[in-house]
């Protein structure tokens, strides 16, 4: 999403989220329910249902002006509208420290949750945050390779979006972004088009505001300057970067001269005269269709309780949880966030338990079903875990057709068992039709297509998975699972030898052949050096390259219950076999698989220097 701007002070993206705010027992707080929005808050009725009306309206605008927003599902958002700055006080106490930079408002999402924060009476600017958020979600999955510079530009053109009566206005130029390009000196173009996530210009305080001032203002002109004469140019440059161009290559062919680019936007800024879209609108929401209830303070602390896991603060968010169950043994929602916080925190069999209570309260909630799934699936692997996984994934998409998480991860359950691997593909492209710039859904993809042999697409989609990684393990999931499906592919072609297979050079290692001489199932020995290992929960892919230069994939359903010895003139100790084996010499006694991407079935496994 975004990082800091001259108004704007965001946290960073996660995997799931919910919060509530510290007020909420000593005020009467009221939910407000409409088709996309649950709006929670501390004013009246009146307010809550006004915020969740006007976020409906937004929600028609963008779809109605994005197309892709408008083919596409976009996600249910929870809104805590807070009264005043006193309730933002108790929700972000430590934006109210001397010197710290305060928030306008609040958005943040992940596993198709999202949620904002804004305050009711602090006026417009409020809504600007949540409109430039917002638009990020509903493109961000389907534009993996648009440059920074755009997609903030864009974000800023339609944050500043305004709905009056009848009619929408969008791309209004602000004050603020203005008084900002006044001050300081612009970015250079060729500059400015290669700034990305890592870039101090992202990244620094100092240097983040003039960034996102000069974005907007990029865009504006190539979007409403000189009668929007260059809107074509804009395209133009989008597609070129679409087809794989590089920058300076797209911007070549569709600006000409950055030179002058930036000659002609400082001239726009000089000039002062800004243009916006305005159009007819009307509202296809009414009040009518709003649900409102008031929610228990054993609700309240329950979502308080969230937040605070979410801002690594486990001790309050326990003693919240704790109160909230207290109150209310039976609060299904408690259990869903003790089972987040107990998984950011990393105790897995804690958050196993948690979430099982969640589920078993609320049979019918999309996101304890998947989240149940996926612990069982890191706690045991994908091979050793039970049909409950598979039960819960099918139901967890029942519920919420528009979750791309449990398709993904049914579909490399699926692959894992052999299991309807055309079924298995269709999950994963789901997966990945949601969230096309997802590095995960991109990997369960690769994984399905190695299963089905089909090498070259799943590298497709792994280098996909590699380009578009937003985090270290991502990256190197991808980069190891690349590794992987070489192997696997000449494995396939005959280039490489399993272990098991005579080669021209080495004896057989133990494996028997029938009397066509085919391998045939049965014990077999292999000695080398350890090149890779890939685990995913329990399950373990093991890379042994041969004295004779062959490499041998072997597998293991569980890795915790091989047999781990010491070589000659080698200690063991407590090993960790997915950090620990690899470069180092083995010899591993294993169970041939015959028909199988992988030589066999790892036993035992002697570990040398």
């Amino acid at each position: 999403m975004t990082g800091p701007s001259i108004r704007r002070y965001l946290s960073g993206t996660v995997a799931v989220l919910a919060f509530f705010c510290m007020g909420a027992r000593h005020d009467n707080w009221v939910e407000v329910r409409s088709p996309n929005f649950i709006v929670i808050s501390n004013a009246s009725e009146k307010q809550a249902r006004q915020t969740a009306l006007q976020f409906e309206e937004i929600r028609q605008v963008f779809r109605q002006s994005l197309k892709i927003a408008g083919s596409h599902p976009s996600p249910l958002i929870t809104v805590i509208a807070a009264k005043d700055e006193g309730t933002m006080k108790e929700l972000l106490p430590e934006d109210y420290v001397k010197g710290h930079a305060r928030h306008a408002g609040y958005f943040v999402g992940g596993m198709n949750i999202y949620f904002a924060v804004v305050e009711l009476d602090a006026g417009a600017e409020n809504y600007e945050t949540f409109y430039h958020e917002y638009y990020h979600s509903l493109t961000v999955p389907y534009f993996p390779n648009l440059p920074l510079w755009v997609a903030e530009g864009l974000a800023e053109f339609y944050g500043h979006t305004q709905i009056e009566g009848k009619s929408v206005g969008m791309g209004q130029a602000d004050s603020n972004l203005l008084a900002e390009l006044q001050r300081e000196p612009l970015i250079p173009l060729n500059v400015l088009f290669k700034i990305d996530r890592s870039s101090p210009y992202y990244n620094e305080n100092q240097k983040t505001s003039i960034f996102y001032a000069e974005s907007w203002a990029l865009t504006h002109y190539l979007m409403l300057g000189d009668r929007s004469s260059h809107r074509a140019a804009f395209g133009s440059y989008l597609n070129a970067l679409d087809q794989g161009k590089s920058q300076d290559e797209a911007a070549a062919e569709s600006f000409g001269d950055l030179k002058k680019l930036q000659s002609n936007l400082e001239n726009y800024l000089r000039s002062a005269a800004f243009y916006y879209m305005k159009m007819p609108f009307t509202a296809d929401i009414r009040d009518s269709d709003l649900k409102a209830e008031p929610i228990s303070d054993a609700e309240a602390e329950a979502y308080e309780g969230g937040f605070e896991a979410l801002r690594q603060r486990p001790q309050d968010a326990k003693n919240l949880l704790d109160q909230a169950l207290a109150a209310d043994p039976k609060l299904p929602q408690a259990y869903e966030f003790a089972a987040i916080s107990d998984f950011i925190a990393g105790d897995h069999a804690a958050a196993l338990a948690a979430v099982s209570k969640a589920v078993d309260l609320d049979p019918d909630n999309s996101l304890t079903r998947y989240l149940r799934a996926e612990l069982v699936t890191m706690t045991n692997g994908f091979t050793a875990a039970p049909e409950q996984v598979e039960d819960d994934l099918r139901k967890s998409i029942a519920l919420d057709p528009n979750f791309a998480a449990p398709y993904g991860l049914l579909a490399v359950y699926m692959s894992a068992h052999d299991e309807n691997l055309p079924q298995a593909l269709s999950f994963a492209q789901k997966a990945v039709s949601f969230e096309p710039a997802n590095a995960t859904y991109q990997l369960a993809l690769a994984q399905v297509l190695a299963h089905m042999d089909k090498f070259d697409d799943a590298r497709m989609a792994a280098l996909r998975a590699q380009a578009w990684a937003r985090h270290p393990q991502e990256k190197t999931e991808a980069t190891e699972f690349l590794a992987y499906l070489r192997e696997a592919s000449q494995y396939q072609s005959g280039a490489v030898r399993p272990a098991s297979e005579p080669a021209a050079s080495s004896a057989t290692f133990g494996a028997t052949t029938d009397a066509q001489g085919t391998v045939a199932p049965g014990p077999a020995v292999a000695d080398g050096q350890v090149s890779s290992v890939v685990c995913k929960g329990n399950e373990m892919r093991l890379t042994l390259v041969l004295t004779s230069g062959q490499s041998v994939l072997l597998h293991s359903a569980d890795y915790t219950k091989i047999r781990y010895l010491a070589g000659a003139n080698s200690s063991l100790g407590d090993i960790e076999p997915c950090s620990e084996l690899k470069g180092r010499a083995a010899k591993i006694s294993y169970s041939v698989s015959p028909g199988k991407a992988f030589a066999g079935e790892i036993q035992a496994i002697v570990v040398g220097k």
